[in-house]
């Protein structure tokens, strides 16, 4: 029987895995209480008969990749799956705080222009340029899609401020991805190494 976890379920806050070895194991109260001693994690059931545990965890205190990345170190701690997990977390989060800083840089340079009149009152190409920077840096961060808090700051911050204020949608959008960025790192299980 293959030990490979799969995950069967995916929504945040609720993740259901298969896991092979949960057939051989006994001492089920064990794997549960070994969950809930993560903080954040909120409930754990187990079908022995499929293999099947379901997670459930505050979506606020950890990512779907960290309980996922725990699960795989708990139940086959000697896989070589676990140091790339880990190299891709941190791989992934270094991308975003490299993304947010680029972003927040063209933005800062578009809006300094604007305020000494370097630039004219129409949009330019360094505006549309920080506009798409901080577009691609919410959106490739986290989970992507339409109900993402990054990308509905950037539809409520343009619709209320209506299009000739994209700047400073594409700002406050900007503002809200490096909180989530920051608290990202606060979460993150694995301290960020620097690369050489």
């Amino acid at each position: 029987m293959s030990s490979k976890i799969l995950i069967n379920h995916a929504i945040p806050g609720r993740l259901r895995l298969t896991v092979p070895s949960l057939e051989r194991t006994k001492h089920h109260a064990f794997v549960k209480e070994a969950f809930h001693a993560i903080s954040g994690i909120k409930g754990v059931r187990i079908v022995k008969e499929i293999c099947s545990i379901v997670i459930e965890y505050d979506k606020t205190l950890l990512s779907q990749s960290q309980v996922l990345q725990f699960a795989i170190m708990f139940f086959n701690p000697t896989k070589k799956v676990s140091q790339i997990s880990r190299d891709q977390l941190n791989r992934e989060l270094r991308n975003s705080l490299l993304r947010s800083a680029l972003s927040g840089s063209l933005l800062l340079a578009s809006f300094l222009r604007h305020r000494a009149g370097l630039a004219g009152p129409s949009l330019d190409y360094l505006d549309y340029l920080a506009v798409a920077s901080t577009a691609y840096a919410t959106l490739s961060h986290g989970e992507n899609n339409l109900n993402h808090p990054d990308v509905l700051t950037m539809i409520l911050s343009t619709l209320s401020l209506g299009p000739t204020n994209i700047l400073r949608a594409a700002a406050i959008t900007w503002g809200f991805n490096l909180i989530e960025i920051i608290n990202d790192v606060r979460r993150h299980p694995y301290p960020l190494q620097p690369t050489y």
